[in-house]
């Protein structure tokens, strides 16, 4: 009887544990919105992120933002390293990356993110890293006389 009272509370107790947690919410959002995804070979473009908190966060201006771009062999970035001396507004952070499209072909580029989003009450530090893809297309072909 004791084995069958065990074995029940051992069932109830792994049947109210199967309840998934929620994963939590990042309180951010990152906007590709502004972003170069389609470039003629030759031709300049940018990757442009916009960091949103979200939820009632704010942007931690006092937080070391940080933007690594890992170099593709496609895409010539004239930087690859931000940081918050290379943003105007930091609590509506920009990080614009200008490059040069060098060859046609389809390119994912590595982005390393590291920033906080906070309220009156407490600070999250968020490292996404993203993938962006950016395509490079064969350039117009001269008019020949």
């Amino acid at each position: 009887m004791i084995i069958f009272s065990l074995a029940a509370v051992l069932v109830i107790s792994l049947a109210m544990g199967e309840k998934k947690a929620e994963k939590p919410k990042p309180h951010y959002e990152l906007d590709l919105s502004s972003t170069s995804f389609k470039v003629e070979s030759g031709k300049d473009g940018s990757l442009v992120i916009t960091i949103k908190a979200t939820d009632g966060y704010k942007v931690n201006k006092d937080y070391p933002l940080k933007t690594v771009i890992t170099e593709t062999d496609g895409l010539s970035f004239r930087k690859i390293k931000f940081n918050k001396s290379d943003i105007k507004d930091i609590s509506k952070p920009v990080i614009n990356a200008p490059f040069k499209a060098l060859k046609p072909g389809k390119y994912d580029v590595k982005v390393d993110l590291s920033f906080s989003v906070c309220t009156d009450e407490i600070c999250e530090i968020r490292k996404p890293s993203i993938t962006v893809p950016i395509e490079v297309t064969a350039g117009a072909e001269p008019n020949k006389a």
